[in-house]
């Protein structure tokens, strides 16, 4: 599949797909990788701590981690929960 390329105010057709993708990854993919890391702080939290309920703040932060409100209670609830053992 192929698309339009606009680069500097010149559009070019029938780019690649894969060209496309690349250009993307290279601008874009240190960005993606940091904003995910953000978004699952509260799992990252749990996991290096081994908490007891990593699961369910895990779930918390990936359905209604989007909200900020949900995204809070997940963090929340990960600094506060137990370590294992």
């Amino acid at each position: 599949m192929e698309f339009a390329l606009l680069y500097g105010g010149v559009v070019f057709y029938d780019v690649p797909t894969e060209i496309l993708m690349r250009r993307f990854l290279r601008e874009y993919g240190l960005l993606l990788i940091i904003g995910a890391a953000l978004y699952f702080l509260p799992t990252i939290i749990v996991a290096i701590r081994g908490a007891n309920n990593g699961c369910a703040i895990f779930l918390t932060n990936f359905f209604v981690g989007w909200t900020l409100i949900g995204w809070i209670v997940a963090l929340v609830w990960a600094l506060a929960s137990a370590k294992r053992g």
